[in-house]
């Protein structure tokens, strides 16, 4: 029996819901910067969403995430 597997790389899973301007400073205030301006057109939750539907179509052996899970790393 063939093994599958699927991997997402990179999917930066943030949210800035409830963040307070004193958690964004330090390197922090880039990473905010750099997805206010660019990357939150990028890194979308439908998107993760619609992927996340394709792949319960199959039956996986593994899925690995890889790379970056989260854009601006805060503890929530």
């Amino acid at each position: 029996m063939p093994q599958h597997f699927a991997q997402l790389s990179d999917p930066h899973l943030s949210s800035l819901d409830g963040v307070r301007l004193r958690e964004l400073l330090n390197k922090r205030a880039l990473g905010y910067l750099s997805w206010r301006y660019r990357r939150r057109f990028e890194h979308r939750p439908e998107v993760l969403a619609a992927l996340g539907r394709d792949i319960a179509q199959f039956e996986l052996y593994q899925l690995l995430v890889t790379g970056d899970l989260t854009h601006v790393g805060l503890p929530g």
